[in-house]
């Protein structure tokens, strides 16, 4: 009886891998940016591994539903693809985060934004911020040091 009961133990456990939904344990989800560190307009190359077999990724900038760019995962769950930091971004650590489209899995990284490219203390503000073109005007202030 032992051994019976032993065996349909080990046989549902079995079957229960392989039910339809069953999750497996599935590789370790990773992102890395290249560089990790820059300003506003630098080019970063964004790879990450553990996402699924030809699966589509979102990259998003603070929030995952600001999007800077896309990838499609290979055959092993591999991407990489690149996006310039924002234009606006403040001087501070920003989240960097990758989701699949169907697996859901969403992973993070940091990069940490240096200069947001306003050399010399030059600015640039429209007013107003709304209407037809013959409503903006453009005025450009400097500061000397």
């Amino acid at each position: 009886m032992r051994t019976t009961l032993r065996g349909l133990v080990t046989l549902g456990t079995v079957l229960a891998l392989f039910a339809p939904g069953a999750q497996t344990a599935a590789a370790a989800v990773s992102l890395s940016l290249n560089p990790s560190s820059g300003g506003t307009g630098t080019g970063v190359t964004v790879s990450g591994s553990g996402f699924g077999a030809n699966e589509g990724v979102i990259v998003g900038w603070d929030q995952a539903r600001h999007q800077v760019t896309t990838a499609t995962a290979d055959g092993n769950g591999n991407f990489s693809a690149s996006f310039a930091v924002p234009n606006g971004s403040s001087v501070a650590n920003h989240t960097v985060f990758a989701t699949g489209l169907s697996s859901h899995f969403v992973v993070t990284s940091t990069f940490n934004v240096t200069s947001n490219g306003n050399v010399g203390g030059a600015n640039l503000a429209l007013r107003p911020d709304s209407g037809g073109r013959a409503a903006r005007s453009a005025s450009c202030a400097t500061r000397t040091r």
